[in-house]
C-alpha cells in the first residue's frame, strides 16, 4: 500500500540525520519539489523496513518500554516472516495498486470539447450572474 518509488529509494548515510528524522529525501528543499523529494526520510525507512513495524516505530520513537513490541491482536504486522498475513482481507472492496492504473478504467464522463467560443458580449452579462 505504498508507491512503487518509495520502495526503490536508495537511503544513503546523508539521510540518516538523527537531530532531523523527519528530514525530507532531497537534500535541497526548493519551491516546487516532487512528492518523492518531499517525502521524509523516515516514512521512506518505514516502507522499506523489513522488521516488525512495531519495532520499526519504537527505534524511530526511542521507545524501549517492555510494551513498545508488545501486540494484542492475532496478527501484528505482515513483516515478519513465515506469516500469511495479508492485508486486503480486512478491506471489502478492491485493493488499488500501481500496476493497476494503466488498466483501470475510467468512471469520469468524458470530457465536453468546445466547438466555438462564446461571443465577447456575453462575457459580462455571465460575469453579473456569478457575482450575486
Amino acid at each position: 500500500m505504498v508507491k512503487s518509488w518509495a520502495l526503490e529509494v536508495e537511503l544513503m548515510e546523508e539521510h540518516n540525520d538523527d537531530s532531523d528524522l523527519d528530514k525530507p529525501y532531497a537534500a535541497i528543499i526548493k519551491k516546487n519539489l516532487s512528492k518523492k523529494d518531499r517525502t521524509g526520510c523516515a516514512a521512506l525507512r518505514y516502507a522499506q523496513s523489513t522488521i516488525c513495524l512495531r519495532e520499526c516505530f519504537a527505534k524511530y520513537l526511542d521507545d524501549q518500554t517492555p510494551t513498545a513490541l508488545h501486540c494484542v491482536a492475532t496478527k501484528c504486522c505482515d513483516r515478519h516472516p513465515n506469516d500469511d498475513f495479508d492485508l486486503s482481507q480486512y478491506f471489502l472492496g478492491w485493493m488499488y495498486t500501481s500496476e493497476d492504473a494503466h488498466t483501470m478504467p475510467s468512471t469520469a464522463p468524458a470530457k465536453r470539447k468546445r466547438t466555438k467560443l462564446r461571443d465577447k458580449a456575453l462575457h459580462k452579462p455571465s460575469l453579473k450572474k456569478l457575482k450575486k
